[in-house]
């Protein structure tokens, strides 16, 4: 499992090194003020979030480098930019959602970008 662990020296340093697929609920800390921050921002009439569900998935989370490595060597030319997404979901479209990779146009959703990474 060596592509494993070097997937993993990229992934976030808020992920748990234990869990590869997963739902992680954060209820404080450093990640959640930084997402409750920007939410707050965004958001004219956010009044604080409860909790947060982080769904991590390092095998996903590999797949995104890969293709972050082929659209850079193709288009040597072109400027990219890693967004940072949040996305609401009702719980009842969670599975669905996961099915999908999160991607909001599947279910008819809209999304908003909060910064640019």
């Amino acid at each position: 499992m060596d592509q494993l662990h070097d997937i993993w020296h990229f992934a976030p340093q808020t992920w748990d090194r234990s869990i590869n697929v997963g739902e992680i609920n954060i209820y404080s800390g450093a990640e959640y003020d930084e997402v409750e921050f920007d939410i707050c921002k965004a958001v004219k009439n956010a009044s604080g979030i409860q909790s947060l569900t982080r769904v991590q998935n390092i095998f996903d989370f590999g797949m995104f480098l890969m293709r972050s490595q082929v659209l850079a060597v193709d288009n040597r030319q072109e400027t990219y930019y890693k967004t940072r997404r949040y996305v609401t979901i009702p719980a009842f479209l969670k599975e669905d959602a996961l099915a999908n990779n999160l991607d909001h146009r599947h279910l008819n959703m809209n999304t908003f970008v909060l910064k640019v990474i």
